[in-house]
């Protein structure tokens, strides 16, 4: 809420544009489509794991349907819902994969449920790698942390926890634990006992290469996870010929902080903050996207002046993540952007300035929060906001001059 408007109830949202998607499905697939659900202005088709391939496919391919986009797979541990909540009445599998489907020419999405086959220590649904290379990382993270197999996969292994973890930290019999750290007030303390020793054979614990790299023919060397051409704890496996990169295998774990199981153990509103670290350089931006999912979920409208306000402090997030975005990518490429990036953190910080002054903070606001935002914004921001907008586009012609003259930059981009 803010101005002292509350959030409302909103109207049910329709679900009638979807009808022609039934339709052509139960006419094609009469014995592959279990279910069909709708909620919060979506449709979810319960699809037999062994029918997936041609569904998805179909949906991808056929005139008029053309959902080309897979924007997300995941699995969900359905072992605390009762079965009268799942899809599909006999539908008792523990498991199941979840496929995002987005019509870009049609604009809209639809969401397909699989139930796992197999044992509980082993589900299993085939993968639609043959159909979007995309998924290559997605059914990775859902094997990692749900233990979900796909079966076609052409690398099934884990990309967030580490290779030896045991277990799988999303599944509902997994504890929230956490490793225990040792706390003293001094150094005196066991612990600190081999500090600045070596303790580990660095030979002892080796991580497997990903597949396909020869080792016998070419040089593998590991790059990070602190190195200062990664921006952040990025390890990338690299297979080298000389000086050629042959190929280049990414290890996105460092980058993993638990918050997905965090989410199940705190209230909704209490679970804000944490949005503001899943990307600190946006963290407006993810206080929002989680937010209208809550909201959607609740069915919440939101009062039409905190609408305008949550629309205002995004553009600005954008804005100011492009920024560094741009003023590093150039430093990295080129090697001849310090002024440029002098130039970008100078608008940035006209940004966070105005950050400030409506959230009292800089980099972690929570300032978007369920219903609304934290408070009315004051009127010095708004002059603010308008001072900027009319300086920005200026700017923004500096940094082009700047880049397009430049031969170096040119020549490598």
């Amino acid at each position: 809420m803010t101005n002292g408007t509350p959030a409302t109830v909103a109207e049910p949202l329709d679900t009638t544009e979807f009808r022609d998607v039934e339709a052509q499905l139960k006419q094609r697939f009469p014995a592959a489509v279990l279910d069909v659900e709708r909620a919060y202005g979506e449709i979810d088709f319960t699809v037999q794991a062994g029918d997936l391939l041609q569904v998805a496919g179909f949906l991808r391919d056929q005139p008029g349907l053309e959902f080309v986009h897979l924007a997300d797979v995941t699995a969900i541990d359905r072992s605390e819902l009762p079965s009268r909540q799942r899809n599909h009445a006999g539908d008792e599998a523990r498991f199941a994969g979840i496929y995002h489907l987005y019509s870009i020419a049609g604009r809209r999405r639809v969401r397909l449920t699989v139930p796992a086959e197999g044992p509980d220590d082993k589900p299993t649904v085939p993968s639609l790698y043959p159909l979007w290379k995309s998924t290559f990382c997605m059914e990775r993270e859902a094997f990692d942390l749900v233990g979900l197999r796909f079966s076609g996969h052409p690398d099934l292994r884990r990309i967030m926890m580490p290779w030896d973890w045991v277990g799988h930290p999303l599944r509902k019999d997994q504890p929230l634990g956490g490793e225990e750290v040792p706390f003293s007030m001094t150094w005196n303390d066991p612990d600190f006992a081999t500090l600045g020793t070596q303790t580990l054979n660095p030979d002892a614990v080796q991580a497997p290469l990903p597949k396909g790299v020869d080792t016998t023919k070419h040089m593998v060397l590991n790059m990070g996870p602190q190195h200062p051409a990664t921006h952040g704890v990025l390890r990338i496996a690299l297979e080298l010929d000389g000086e050629r990169i042959v190929s280049a295998h990414p290890d996105t774990g460092y980058l993993h902080s638990g918050f997905e199981k965090q989410a199940e153990n705190v209230r909704y509103k209490d679970f804000v903050p944490y949005t503001d670290r899943m990307d600190y350089t946006s963290a407006m931006c993810n206080n929002l996207g989680y937010s209208l999912a809550v909201e959607k979920l609740m069915g919440v409208e939101i009062p039409p002046r905190a609408q305008a306000i949550r629309v205002v402090v995004a553009e600005l997030q954008r804005i100011a993540a492009h920024l560094v975005w741009l003023a590093t990518h150039i430093l990295d490429v080129s090697g001849t952007g310090m002024s440029l990036l002098m130039y970008a953190f100078r608008e940035r910080e006209m940004i966070l300035d105005m950050f400030e002054m409506i959230s009292g903070a800089r980099l972690t606001y929570s300032y978007v929060r369920i219903g609304g935002v934290w408070k009315d914004a004051p009127a010095a921001f708004v002059a603010r906001v308008q001072e900027f907008c009319e300086l920005f586009p200026e700017r923004i012609d500096q940094y082009e001059r700047m880049l397009t003259d430049s031969v170096i930059f040119r020549k490598r981009v």
